[in-house]
């Protein structure tokens, strides 16, 4: 598997509060990104519920966030 560098923009208080949980559970952010993009790619879903109230998916990401593929 060829390994690529990727950049993403996030709040800088998240990503220092996010670190700081990831650590105690000994995970590293890189870790836990290709954790949960795995989760996804074989969910074929997000793999997790978002309690967020301020986030309101488009028609697009609605659909996507219904959708799940038949489990075996």
């Amino acid at each position: 598997m060829t390994r690529v560098s990727t950049s993403i923009r996030i709040d800088a208080d998240l990503k220092q509060a996010a670190s700081k949980q990831l650590a105690s559970m000994g995970l590293s952010m890189n870790t836990y990104l290709n954790m949960a993009l795995r989760q996804s790619v074989l969910q074929q879903a997000i793999p997790f519920e978002s309690d967020e109230p301020s986030w309101v998916p488009n028609e697009e990401t609605e659909k996507a966030l219904s959708w799940r593929a038949p489990k075996n």
